[in-house]
């Protein structure tokens, strides 16, 4: 029987398609390309190279794992996230694709010859703070996790993107471990996910990602209950509040934060017109208006 790679992966793709895996192609190429290193052009470009007995064996573990519900970040060990690879495991959520709307976000308002500085909020993987830093050389980042575990995964990834000189992680409970001091950008992606929803998530998602990392309480704003509260004693007077959100908590969120009297609440969608992002300013403090020089 051939063990050609054109007809390992439809036998893969009819495998994962028979068990309701959506996406079941692409999958079948990820979980190749995870095995051989070939991305999707090598492999059309391999179709008639063989792959050896060992190879077959690993593959079907990894499919097996699949089937089981286990998401390809959790086999791979890893998530793309702007570009770059970040470690994952049962600790941390794997960065979305959503999330780098906050990175869009922080390069559109700086320069990379700015020396300024963000604060993240619940950090898991460390991918927004990283990420920030490894765009913006001269930037500088205090990142929080209340995890031990997620904050060493964190930790990792600033090795491995040599970002660590110019990061502090701190074990802390939102804001209670950092010292006082003002930012130019505070950032979170926090759990957001009401308790009754989440009884009813994907076993992909239940039973691999962190409680911690979703749970947003009854009304899924614990978190963000929290953070406006103390935002703005860390936020300098030029600087911004940006926090990811659900699709359904634009206008909640926002009138969490006009409640305390941020200004220049505004609400962005993401690509599929969800609404996914909330931006503020200093609730007290006026902005400095810099002279231009002529």
């Amino acid at each position: 029987m051939s063990n050609r790679l054109k007809r390992v992966h439809d036998l893969l793709k009819k495998r994962l398609s028979d068990n309701h895996i959506e996406s079941a192609g692409l999958e079948a190429t990820l979980l190749i390309e995870h095995l051989t290193g070939l991305d999707r052009a090598a492999q059309i470009l391999s179709f008639e190279t063989d792959l050896s007995h060992d190879q077959i064996l690993t593959l079907q573990a990894l499919a097996d794992r699949r089937l089981k519900g286990e998401p390809l970040d959790n086999i791979f060990g890893y998530r793309e996230f702007f570009g770059r690879r970040f470690d994952v495991n049962k600790d941390v959520l794997s960065p979305r694709p959503e999330t780098e709307m906050i990175i869009d976000f922080v390069l559109g308002h700086s320069s990379a010859a700015d020396a300024l500085t963000l604060l993240d909020l619940g950090t898991g993987s460390g991918a927004i703070a990283i990420t920030i830093l490894a765009e913006r050389p001269n930037f500088r980042a205090v990142a929080t996790d209340i995890s031990h575990n997620a904050l060493a995964m964190a930790k990792k990834n600033a090795e491995k993107h040599q970002t660590m000189d110019r990061v502090d992680f701190i074990e802390s409970h939102w804001f209670r471990g950092v010292k006082p001091q003002v930012f130019d950008f505070v950032l979170s992606n926090p759990p957001y996910i009401t308790d009754d929803y989440m009884t009813r998530l994907a076993p992909e998602v239940s039973g691999f990602d962190p409680d911690i990392a979703l749970c947003g309480g009854a009304d899924g704003l614990d978190a963000y209950k929290i953070i406006t509260q103390h935002a703005d004693k860390y936020l300098g007077a030029n600087g911004f509040l940006c926090l990811e959100i659900g699709f359904d908590q634009g206008a909640s969120v926002a009138k969490l934060l006009k409640e305390k009297g941020f200004k220049d609440v505004t609400v962005k969608q993401d690509l599929a017109g969800h609404d996914r992002m909330v931006i503020a300013r200093s609730a007290t403090k006026p902005p400095i208006h810099i002279k231009q020089s002529k």
